[in-house]
């Protein structure tokens, strides 16, 4: 691999929500019970992410080819594909752990920045990966027709926005979108809540890749991963999951997991249960958040 970036690490949070403390990385986090028990909960918090960056040498071989071995593949072969031209892969890890990434996921000195960040359904997260980079220039491509393009960004910030639904079944359909806020910030106009006039907000500039944007399901019990492939550099995988000196670079994959708060959980579950002739001709009223 040829030599990589030196990066220098501090990561922002954004988004809609509330920020917690997980359990500390040597007492696991096993399952989204735990997570989510963990958590208060307040009127308009409806679902809980659940994110941890493993973190090892660069070359690893497990993050490098272990993991992916003992993960499936959610996506079609189409965006599968695409994704890794530009040095992206996705996977799920089922409930049953291996052994290594169990060990991992509860390793003080593998584990960065485990946090619960909690929303309402249906609101976006922006879950931090990487960031911010001084100076950062990768090759995109965009689709399968398109030719890769140039970026090139300053005081990069390399995030994943996640929108979180609960599904029936007592799953989570996850819609997640790379982001990389970058530059400085500056005024934009965006109409007030009420959409009676605009208002002026100073926001820092956003590059949103929305063709290699994804959805998966995932179990209570499972975990969704997002890394790099064997040959990221130059590519959004090394932005994202790269850092370190020159001499000493290492490598990262992000874990995140899903699942309703408490509140959450009796919400979905009265309305189950109370499905009135008029909810099931599709009058069903929904709280509003």
């Amino acid at each position: 691999m040829r030599r990589l970036w030196g990066f220098v690490v501090v990561l922002a949070f954004g988004g809609i929500g509330c920020v917690h403390p997980i359990l500390r990385p040597k007492e696991g986090l096993t399952t989204m019970k735990q997570a989510t028990q963990s958590v208060p909960t307040r009127g308009d918090t409806q679902v809980a992410i659940a994110s941890r960056l493993l973190d090892q040498p660069a070359g690893s071989d497990y993050l490098t080819r272990g993991v992916w071995r003992d993960a499936t593949t959610p996506l079609t072969h189409e965006l599968t594909t695409l994704l890794a031209i530009n040095g992206l892969r996705i996977g799920i890890i089922g409930s049953t752990r291996p052994q290594e990434f169990q060990t991992l996921m509860s390793s003080e000195a593998s584990v960065v920045n485990p946090m619960i960040r909690t929303t309402s359904v249906g609101r976006p997260r922006v879950v931090p990966v990487n960031g911010p980079l001084p100076r950062c220039e990768l090759e995109f491509t965009p689709s399968f027709e398109t030719p890769a393009e140039r970026r090139e960004y300053v005081s990069a910030e390399c995030g994943l926005q996640v929108i979180a639904t609960p599904t029936q079944s007592g799953g989570m359909k996850l819609k997640c979108e790379l982001q990389i806020q970058h530059g400085d910030r500056q005024p934009f106009l965006q109409p007030s809540a009420d959409g009676s006039n605009l208002t002026r907000q100073d926001q820092r500039p956003t590059d949103a890749f929305t063709t290699i944007a994804w959805e998966v399901t995932l179990d209570r019990e499972e975990a969704l991963i997002v890394g790099p492939t064997e040959e990221p550099v130059g590519k959004l995988g090394q932005a994202y999951f790269f850092t370190g000196s020159d001499d000493r670079p290492r490598q990262r994959i992000l874990v995140i997991q899903t699942g309703v708060t408490a509140e959450a959980a009796e919400v979905v579950a009265n309305q189950k249960a109370s499905r009135s002739p008029a909810a099931r001709a599709g009058n069903l009223v929904v709280r509003k958040d």
